[in-house]
């Protein structure tokens, strides 16, 4: 099974160009390399519940395609927990909430102040 390395950089966009080419970069270098532009927005309510209940809310897009991955970090040794589906807008449809850690956070006021 391949590992697949993701990068999260904040950075001015002129630097972004030049993070390929630094040395440290260049060693982890396996194979061919990929890039796409994704725009991520988290969703949260004001109060943080979800942060301060372990869990994450977001909706990515890549192009005209959007995914909504709901994330967890489990206590145990199995690491992060993540759940994706494709979504059609920009908002999370938190019916897809079913049967991941985000459900029982999932209710009416929570819906009400969910914000990017």
């Amino acid at each position: 099974m391949a590992n697949e390395v993701e990068l999260k950089l904040a950075l001015p966009a002129v630097l972004a160009a030049k993070v390929a080419d630094l040395p440290w970069m260049q060693k982890m270098r396996h194979g061919s390399e990929s890039r796409e532009r994704f725009d991520s927005v988290y969703f949260d309510t004001p109060k943080f519940k979800l942060r301060n209940n372990g869990v994450s809310i977001r909706v990515r897009r890549s192009g005209t395609q959007r995914v909504q991955t709901i994330k967890t970090l489990d206590a145990s040794a199995q690491g992060r927990g993540e759940w994706e589906r494709p979504i059609s807008g920009n908002r999370p449809v938190l019916k897809f909430a079913r049967g991941t850690p985000l459900e029982p956070l999932v209710t009416k006021k929570m819906r009400r102040q969910l914000r990017p």
